[in-house]
Order: structure tokens, then C-alpha cells, then sequence
């Protein structure tokens, strides 16, 4: 998972056949198995980045509550804009992470940065949260099924794992369950 702010400056790069533009206070989320090509930077170009484990991240985010939502977002939305007291909050905690994670004779290094990062979720989900209402209505079907199939999933995957039950609690085909969440 990479998670990047601009600061300064623009970038652009292409994820699948998809072409993206960064500026000051965007965020980026890169998901696992998704490939970044052809990028290029302006001169004055300047951003952060975190680049997580997927083992780092899901330790990290055992227990936090409506994860689906950070989830559904980025995937529908890889580039989105802060405030400036957004991107100062998410300034913030990456200069935090970056000195503890070089803490090395911190005996609970480990710890303290999995609740910085975990409490930084929180944060960075709350501003989702809020550009997810405001966004909300000029989501297409095929979002609106992808996002009651992933709340469904979250909640009942230890008891079901068959698409025709999810598909029938969406009232849908299994059929066009699977090709609108494949997409």
C-alpha cells in the first residue's frame, strides 16, 4: 500500500490505463496489485509517502471500525483533496511515524508506530467519511452494489461465502454480482 500528500508542485502517473494528476494537498492511496507506470514530476515537485506492508497494514488495522468505507473510497476515488488543515494533519503524523520508526532503541518502537499509523487511519477516514457524503450522490449502480457487497462481506464472511447469498440479499443476480464487482 503506498499513501502519498503533494506538497509542492504536480505529478502525474498512470495506474492500469488510467492517467492521474496530483497537486498540492492531494492524497494518493496505491492498493496492492496495482501497477504505477509513466509517471512524470514538474521541477518544483514535492510530496510525502508512506509505503506499508500489506502484513504491517492488516496487523494494523485489526479492529478499526468501518474499514470498508477507507476501502471503497480509494478504490473509487485513488486521488483526493485535503483542506489545508487536512494535509497539516497528515504532515504531521508522517513526520511523527518517520521519527519513531528511527527510534531504534525505543523498546516499543513497534507498537507506538502501529497506533500512530492505526490512529492515522482514523483520522484520514473521518476526512473520507465527510468527502464520501458529499460524493454519495452521483455514485453510479454499479458503486452503490460494490459498496453493499463489501459492508455484507465485512459483516458476514465468517458465516458465508457463497455469491448467490450475497447476490440475493442485494436483490441481484449472482451473475451481475460478479461482473459489477469485478470491474
Amino acid at each position: 500500500l503506498i499513501m502519498g500528500l503533494g506538497l509542492k508542485g504536480k505529478a502525474q502517473y498512470t495506474v492500469g490505463t488510467e492517467e492521474r494528476m496530483i497537486t498540492m494537498n492531494d492524497v494518493i492511496i496505491i492498493n496492492d496489485n496495482q501497477v504505477m507506470d509513466n509517471y512524470m514530476i514538474s521541477p518544483d515537485f514535492e510530496g510525502i509517502a508512506l509505503i506499508i506492508s500489506n502484513e504491517f497494514f492488516n496487523e494494523s488495522i485489526k479492529g478499526v471500525d468501518d474499514i470498508s468505507s477507507l476501502f471503497i473510497f480509494s478504490r473509487t476515488h485513488p486521488v483526493f483533496n485535503l483542506n489545508e488543515d487536512e494535509a497539516q494533519l497528515i504532515v504531521w503524523y508522517y513526520d511523527m511515524l518517520k521519527m519513531k520508526v528511527n527510534e531504534q532503541g525505543n523498546h516499543f518502537r513497534t507498537e507506538i508506530v502501529r497506533s500512530l499509523f492505526k490512529t492515522m487511519i482514523y483520522d484520514i477516514s473521518n476526512i473520507i467519511y465527510k468527502l464520501a457524503q458529499i460524493s454519495e450522490k452521483k455514485r453510479t449502480r454499479g458503486e452503490v452494489i460494490f459498496n453493499e457487497f463489501i459492508k455484507l462481506v465485512e459483516t458476514n464472511f465468517r458465516n458465508e461465502r457463497r455469491v448467490g447469498w450475497y447476490a440475493k440479499q442485494i436483490c441481484i443476480s449472482p451473475k451481475y454480482l460478479s461482473e459489477t464487482i469485478s470491474t
